[in-house]
């Protein structure tokens, strides 16, 4: 840009006030002065061969490179539309226009003068981004072809600390399980169950009749030097394939962590970071791996790093004069051992933490499960688990004081589940046996889960086994679980004595659970209508004085609608505000809006109570009736139709009877009350609302 040649041209003074933009050429520079108020805010500057652009901020005497609209929007590089801001801007001189459409081309003629220039702008950055970025790649691709090719025996370590366990697949014509290991044919005896020791290579097979292949994922790390300012930590997504007579490894490559060296740090988003991050470009295709591999700072393949085995050469080389060279020893240990953990997320956090010393007391206490679980529990640069890592000795890592519990927690390869129970038996001292212990972390289940239960644990296993099987087979143990909690705390709630075996262990959970939960929703309908009382008289007055004659009305049909049999009641409410309550108790619209109430006072419909024989003063159900006894609605609580058969059997009884007692009136109104509900109908459908329309008509029972 010319920038001397621009300073020494004075900008062409507009001839108005307000936002005014001056046009000018300065050789083969076209000059865009912004005024506002005759006083100039930015002189704008566009090359008209390369469309290099700059603009020259007077105030604060600076250039910058600034597009024309973002200076035209008040430098709001966000929410405007350009060919709005071109439009509150005036042009000069007359000219102006035609200045820009000669000396930039090409010119796209779209949105605005703001909207050409733009696109020159747009063309011009595109190139040198392009640029850019090719010599950003270039720079990664050099760094990726310095680190060192995989060693010839990588995936064989892997394959050999993470396949532990050797199969046996059978062969249906020779009657005989092929090791996986070794190929060789095994026969076994009668008596064997589930494995057997393989005569070829001695090592135990696990048996499996339907199986020809097993699989199992799991990761792996390679670390390796680059050069005297990198090293590189390669993560692997790994499967382990086990098949008759060959055991096999696929990996993919997933990310490349570089720690920096000489305490270098590099920054990430205004972080400070010890190490650069690299991921694969692409996703795993298959459990086979990706279809190549490219490396780049984004991650659109969502590749992460995983539990995994690590290589044993070139830990030590690889974390020498790194911020993790704490780990070099431990992670030496650890790979000689075959340990599988997460071992990116080990050396996020900072082994004075603690974390070094807890990792060290699982590795060679060979607690395994626990090993790896811990190395997956950390995020935020923190552990977050069940142990303690500042913990003085084991006993306190562990939070158990009993020397028996921690090491039955080895003996058994127990991971954190396990080690929560045994904490929780150390500190209530109960005793724990192999199988319920087994079965609690089979079912997810933790002591958070069973506290408050009055009883021990192994009833509590006993208990929920029996349900499951005659109550809940198509429920999971935890499930049945929550069940049971429900109707506890649905005991308390109604003072059950909690003391009483026959209460908290019922024979029949689901027939309990659900007859507690009828009994608290009684007891809510009950204490809903005592709280509305106030309520309820105050509304009593607006409703007399708005209808006048509704409670008249159902005073005089009183005699013609009830009816009770053994088992339910039809009741005629006496006040408007009934029907309120009513509503607010079964959690639905009869008396919620002014409708209904209007429908009594001219006898188009009614509002009834049905309720049970037994339990004649709790809502239950509430009818709309039209005069001559056809339901168009019936509803119970939360508009749902609970023991709607029985309901309905009823309800044809009550129609045969009352059909005896219908005055002459009333059936004068039942042919009103019908015009007027299907004229009703119609009109629901010519607005299309199918759900109001299909429920009316499921309730629909018209009088026999």
């Amino acid at each position: 840009m010319k920038r001397k040649t621009v300073m020494l041209t004075p900008p062409l003074l507009p001839s108005k006030k307000g936002k005014v933009i001056t046009v000018q050429l300065v050789n083969d520079i076209l000059v865009l002065n912004f005024f506002r108020d005759k006083i100039l805010e930015t002189r704008y500057c566009m090359n008209t061969q390369t469309h290099e652009y700059e603009c020259y901020n007077p105030e604060e005497n600076v250039w910058l490179q600034e597009k024309a609209s973002v200076i035209a929007s008040g430098h709001d590089r966000w929410g405007c539309y350009i060919s709005e801001v071109d439009k509150k801007w005036i042009w000069e001189p007359k000219e102006a226009h035609e200045i820009i459409e000669l000396n930039l081309k090409p010119l796209t003629r779209y949105g605005g003068t703001l909207q050409d220039i733009e696109n020159l702008e747009y063309n011009y950055t595109y190139e040198k981004r392009e640029r850019k970025e090719e010599r950003r790649r270039e720079r990664i691709e050099q760094l990726m072809r310095s680190i060192p090719q995989e060693p010839e025996d990588f995936e064989e370590k892997i394959l050999e600390a993470a396949a532990k366990e050797h199969y046996g697949f059978y062969v249906a014509k020779k009657k005989e399980y092929v090791c996986s290991c070794c190929g060789t044919a095994n026969r076994k005896d009668e008596n064997t169950v589930g494995t057997l020791t393989c005569r070829g290579c001695g090592n135990e097979i696990i048996l499996k009749k339907r199986t020809k292949k097993v699989t199992k994922k799991t990761g792996a790390v390679l670390m390796q030097p680059v050069n005297d300012k990198k090293s590189v930590c390669r993560y692997y997504d790994a499967v382990i394939i086990w098949q008759p007579g060959k055991e096999s490894i696929e990996t993919s490559e997933a990310m490349r962590v570089m720690p920096l060296k000489d305490g270098a740090t590099i920054s990430d988003h205004g972080i400070r970071r010890s190490c650069e991050i690299y991921y694969n470009q692409y996703c795993r295709i298959s459990i086979y791996g990706a279809c190549t591999d490219e490396f780049d700072k984004g991650n659109p393949g969502n590749r992460r790093s995983v539990s995994g085995y690590l290589y044993p050469s070139g830990i030590s080389e690889a974390l020498d004069n790194t911020l993790y060279e704490p780990w070099i020893r431990i992670f030496e240990q650890m790979a000689a051992a075959g340990a599988e953990a997460n071992y990116n997320k080990l050396m996020w956090i900072w082994p004075g933490e603690g974390i070094s010393q807890m990792t060290e007391y699982l590795l060679k206490g060979r607690y395994w499960k626990l090993l790896k679980e811990s190395s997956e529990h950390i995020g935020g640069s923190r552990y977050y688990g069940p142990l303690l890592p500042e913990g003085k000795d084991i006993r306190e890592v562990f939070g158990i004081d009993d020397m028996q519990k921690i090491h039955r927690i080895r003996e058994q390869d127990g991971g954190e589940a396990m080690l929560v129970w045994m904490q929780w038996a150390d500190q209530t001292g109960e005793k724990l046996s192999k199988e319920t212990l087994k079965w609690l972390i089979d079912s997810n289940i933790d002591p958070q889960n069973i506290s408050g239960i009055p009883v021990s644990v192994e009833k509590i296993r006993h208990y929920l086994i029996r349900q499951q099987a005659e109550s809940y087979p198509n429920l999971k143990m935890k499930a049945v679980l929550e069940q049971w909690i429900d109707y506890l705390a649905g005991c308390v709630k109604m003072k059950k004595d909690m003391t009483d075996d026959l209460v908290t262990r019922p024979r029949e959970l689901k027939r309990r659970h659900d007859e507690i939960m009828e009994e608290i929703r009684k007891q809510q309908i009950i204490e809903d209508i005592r709280r509305n009382k106030e309520l309820a008289e105050q509304r009593e007055r607006e409703l007399k004085e708005k209808f006048p004659d509704a409670e008249k009305n159902l005073r005089e049909v009183k005699g013609i609608y009830e009816y009770q049999n053994e088992t339910y009641k039809v009741i005629v409410p006496e006040k408007l505000t009934d029907i309120m309550l009513e509503g607010q108790a079964l959690h639905h619209c009869a008396g919620a809006t002014d409708r209904y109430y209007d429908r009594i006072q001219s006898r188009e419909t009614y509002i009834f109570f049905l309720r049970r024989a037994s339990e004649p003063d709790t809502p239950y159900y509430t009818l709309e009736v039209e005069p001559g006894g056809t339901i168009r609605q019936h509803r119970t609580y939360l508009d749902e139709e609970t023991g709607i058969e029985q309901i309905r059997g009823f309800l044809r009884e009550w129609q045969k009877i009352i059909k005896q007692r219908l005055t002459q009136q009333e059936k004068e109104l039942a042919k009103i009350s019908k015009v007027k509900r299907e004229e009703n109908l119609e009109e629901l459908k010519r607005k299309n609302n199918t759900r109001v329309l299909q429920g009316l008509l499921e309730d629909f029972m018209e009088a026999v």
